[in-house]
């Protein structure tokens, strides 16, 4: 099968990705002990206390009330995190969405996530697609499914989280004419365990590709502690995010967090194809735009995450 039709804007971002996250397939979980030592056990509540909200979300913030203004993607859990810097300081977040229609909702934005009134740049992982006219993977939700998210924004005030009362959130999902099918050449994982390496904990493991080379694969694996909240997101770059054959066994490992964890989801994302025979289609079809407004949070939230480690 040869490669796909790739907008020009989008596969000009995907090519850049090894900055960052990717979104696709979700397999998670428990994902073994990862061996001994590390700075904590798989028992630790990393993200600290977690308690149901009046608004029956699970969170570090309990106070805070959570309003979804519209839509039928919900979130279930969210994690915050405040850092104080020198420069400015910094709120992070995760959390996991449901889809509570009775639709499939595919290539999701968040059109807001307010706390207070402090707006956080937040992107959606979760299950890869084959969507209709790209190699592409997109993300959607069937009805029932889940996915994750993760956000960042700089120069907020010290006091945003004991000051704010309510988060106000949306996300908007695509209704296709005809709905997508998950991804048929995503990588079959062979094994996959949290393991200790130099700086921390990492998710590696090895996986094997399918019938149809692809390219720019990234493996992103949301970690969730023991008290059920996500609070961290890291990712591998298999080949480098060059291309990899058909039937090719191969190795991946993340970038590491600091502690120990058991839990985790998994997302891949890819494009089908080879990245030397790519072409390019229409950059004003509305399904390439999106695709390409979604892939362009991701790099504005890299670039964010790196003012923040710099």
């Amino acid at each position: 099968m040869s490669a796909r039709v790739v907008s020009v804007g989008l596969l000009a971002i995907g090519l850049l990705s090894a900055c960052g996250g990717g979104s696709g397939k979700g397999s998670g979980g428990a994902g073994g002990s990862g061996g001994a030592g590390g700075s904590s056990s798989c028992s630790a509540a990393i993200a600290g206390t977690a308690a149901m909200n009046p608004d029956g979300i699970l969170t570090n913030v309990p106070s805070l009330r959570i309003a979804k203004l519209a839509g039928d993607l919900t979130i279930t859990t969210v994690y915050f995190r405040l850092e104080m810097g020198s420069s400015f300081n910094t709120v992070w977040v995760w959390g996991d969405l449901k889809n509570t229609g009775p639709d499939q909702r595919c290539i999701p934005l968040y059109e807001t996530f307010d706390i207070g009134t402090q707006d956080v740049l937040v992107v959606v992982d979760g299950n890869p697609y084959q969507s209709d006219l790209t190699g592409v993977t997109d993300v959607c939700l069937e009805p029932g499914g889940t996915a994750a998210f993760n956000g960042i924004q700089n120069y907020v005030s010290a006091t945003l989280l004991s000051s704010a009362t309510s988060v106000s959130y949306e996300f908007s999902g695509l209704v296709l004419s005809q709905s997508e099918v998950p991804d048929p050449y995503d990588p079959v994982v062979l094994s996959v365990a949290p393991r200790q390496v130099t700086g921390g904990w990492a998710l590696g493991g090895q996986m094997k590709s399918g019938a149809m080379t692809i390219y720019n694969l990234g493996v992103q694996a949301y970690i969730r502690d023991a008290n059920g909240l996500l609070y961290d997101d890291q990712t591998a770059y298999p080949s480098d995010l060059g291309d990899i054959p058909p039937n090719t066994t191969f190795d991946f490992e993340t970038f590491s967090t600091d502690s120990q964890f058991c839990s985790y989801l998994r997302f891949d994302s890819f494009i089908e194809g080879s990245m030397t025979a790519a072409a390019f289609g229409d950059p004003n079809n509305p399904l390439a735009a999106r695709r390409g407004e979604a892939q362009r949070r991701k790099s504005v939230l890299r670039s964010v995450r790196g003012a923040r480690l710099r």
